[in-house]
């Protein structure tokens, strides 16, 4: 679905941004001019699942578990903006983050 997606703007401006949790393994980095890493802290992570998704800890550690190690990520990635704050906090690193990109789209240098 993504490639065809892309295909079909190929040509028009804009941006195509892409979640996954699993980006690496699911081959979607390919797709990608460029591809961040939105880190949390464990704590935070366990505690975010737990609050919005109700999972329990073990679930939740069961899931940390089979992702890769947040520097196995560090090394494949861009940009890493750490989401330990507040969602408003996160809105502003990403509001900037995509600044730079826009910025470098106009530039050529992307």
């Amino acid at each position: 679905y993504i490639r065809n997606y892309r295909k079909e703007r190929q040509e028009k401006e804009g941006l195509l941004i892409i979640e996954s949790a699993i980006m690496f393994e699911s081959g979607c980095d390919t797709l990608c001019d460029t591809v961040w890493y939105i880190s949390v802290s464990k704590d935070m992570r366990k505690k975010r699942l737990s609050e919005s998704r109700g999972y329990s800890v073990e679930h939740t550690v069961s899931i940390m578990e089979q992702q890769m190690e947040d520097e196995r990520y560090r090394m494949l990635c861009e940009k890493e903006i750490c989401n330990d704050g507040t969602l408003k906090e996160l809105e502003e690193k990403l509001r900037q983050a995509l600044q730079g990109i826009r910025s470098r789209l106009r530039s050529g240098s992307l």
